[in-house]
């Protein structure tokens, strides 16, 4: 079973361990004193012409017995919510997962839409933590 939950997950206030958060801020200042944005970044080096894209998220949320990952939505398409989840459970088989949009004041992208997917590797814990 694999869900779709905006508003419950936003509600936990998501954080890096600070090495992880480190880099991140790194890698956001490398790109600016470049001059780049980091939505053109991911236009340009993640999605390219795909319509999806589904990464592993390299400054993941310290979070235990989950694997994040992030979907990316290229802005030049139309797509359905039901054609995102397809499109996930097609590349994330067998697994149990949920992924969600974060909250606005909690995006450092904003112009290419993305979803964090969290892919559980015990369900045990899943099931503990979120329902």
């Amino acid at each position: 079973m694999s869900h779709f939950f905006s508003a419950k997950i936003n509600r936990i206030n998501y954080t890096r361990k600070p090495e992880i958060e480190n880099l991140y801020q790194k890698h956001l200042k490398d790109l600016k004193d470049k001059n780049i944005e980091i939505d053109d970044y991911i236009l340009n080096t993640v999605l390219k012409d795909n319509l999806f894209v589904i990464t592993k998220n390299l400054f993941p949320y310290d979070i235990d017995y989950i694997e994040h990952k992030l979907i990316w939505i290229n802005i030049k398409y139309k797509y359905s919510d039901e054609t995102i989840y397809k499109y996930i459970k097609c590349h994330i088989p067998n697994k149990e997962f949920y992924y969600f949009e974060n909250d606005k004041k909690n995006k450092s992208i904003h112009r290419v839409k993305h979803y964090h997917i969290f892919v559980f590797e015990n369900k045990q814990v899943q099931s503990n933590i979120y329902l």
